[in-house]
């Protein structure tokens, strides 16, 4: 039968404390990782709302500039050099 330290010594404490810090480290890094995951959600989520603003906008100044919008998957104008269709 190996020899144990009393209930109260300084070693049994000691390795109390060491699984109490590993499992609260533990929790800590997953706690960690987890909210890492969620901002990266909430990131990807902010850059397709930046994309849309900037077709908004990108839209809207080829309006206000004169140039003709084109609807979405309709065939542009074919113009020759001098822009004239042909």
């Amino acid at each position: 039968m190996p020899l144990l330290p009393p209930p109260g010594s300084t070693a049994q404490r000691t390795r109390r404390l060491a699984a109490r810090i590993d499992g609260s480290t533990d929790a800590r890094i997953d706690r960690l990782v987890g909210i890492i995951e969620q901002q990266g959600k909430q990131m990807a989520e902010l850059a397709s709302h930046v994309g849309l603003l900037v077709q908004a906008v990108a839209l809207l100044l080829g309006e206000e500039a004169g140039a003709p919008v084109q609807d979405e998957g309709a065939e542009p104008e074919r113009v020759d050099l001098d822009g004239n269709p042909y």
